[in-house]
């Protein structure tokens, strides 16, 4: 397969889910022929599933406002959407973001 010289990026499609794969990478000169290649490994992931839980949240409060902080868990082999936050002082939580 060839791409342009502008091109830097190309996904690789119809792969195995948690299947190894070896790659090599290498440039073409206008009148010289290729260079070296580079190779690489990549190993797929599973089929999607449920994030892990975000990892514990930093809360800084202030008077009348909390920021939270936290580190992302594992996002289930797929991009996160959007995070909740619940809130509660007494009685049944709500959704606050």
């Amino acid at each position: 397969m060839f791409f342009r010289p502008t091109e830097r990026t190309h996904k690789i499609t119809g792969l195995q889910m948690l299947s190894s794969y070896w790659f090599k990478l290498r440039a073409r000169g206008k009148q010289n022929g290729y260079g070296p290649s580079f190779t690489f490994f990549a190993k797929t992931k599973g089929p999607a599933r449920l994030p892990d839980r975000p990892g514990k949240p930093h809360v800084q409060p202030g008077s009348v406002e909390a920021t939270v902080r936290w580190v992302n868990g594992d996002s289930g082999n797929v991009p996160f959407l959007k995070f909740e936050i619940q809130g509660k002082t007494s009685g049944k939580w709500n959704k606050l973001a």
